[in-house]
């Protein structure tokens, strides 16, 4: 699947990504549409995230995932 710049390789066995966490990296003209697209993607699909860069607090401040 590839949205907003990230590319992300189908999960095969789940047991394997325990622990692990997919880095947003924002960066100057990263607009809030395409954060809420990658977000919204990994929330529903139950992957923990976290997010940096110029942009990160005050995007996730208005982020309730």
């Amino acid at each position: 699947m590839r949205e907003a710049g990230l590319t992300m390789a189908p999960a095969r066995n789940r047991r394997s990504e325990a622990g692990k966490r997919v880095l947003i990296v924002l960066y100057d003209g990263f607009t809030e549409y395409e954060y809420e697209l990658v977000v919204l993607a990994l929330y529903h699909n139950g992957i923990p995230f976290a997010v940096v860069g110029p942009a990160a607090i005050p995007l996730a401040r208005r982020t309730t995932v």
